[in-house]
């Protein structure tokens, strides 16, 4: 955007809508390191829940995409401020669709993004 529509990041506002959220983004140790390696916040985003109590999503590795997206965005000059995370996450909600709750061949959530 910046190159084809010479947009200042600065003046941009970014909404990360419903997906995955931290509670439910467990990941192997593979995953987990993966995200440090490519220079991630990993205190930020990372978290280990210990063995896990058998229930979905308990223990474990877990990465916050949220705060994630917010670090890249803002990294990208994107104002801390300008960045609202709706909190939804759509596998514990179930009025969203989730690949992890209901297998890939689920419905599909739609996303857009409009310019002004």
């Amino acid at each position: 955007m910046e190159t084809k529509f010479k947009t200042n990041p600065g003046d941009l506002v970014a909404v990360i809508g419903p997906s995955i959220g931290p509670l439910s983004f467990q990941v192997g140790e593979e995953v987990a390191t993966m995200f440090e390696e490519s220079g991630f916040p990993m205190d930020a985003i990372w978290s280990f829940q210990g063995r896990g109590d058998g229930a979905p999503m308990s223990g474990g590795h877990h990465i916050d995409l949220w705060e994630a997206n917010k670090w890249i965005l803002t990294e990208s000059g994107v104002k801390e401020e300008n960045i609202w995370i709706s909190g939804i996450d759509t596998y514990l909600d179930t009025s969203f669709f989730s690949a992890r709750r209901e297998g890939f061949k689920c419905g599909r959530n739609i996303n857009a993004i409009r310019m002004e």
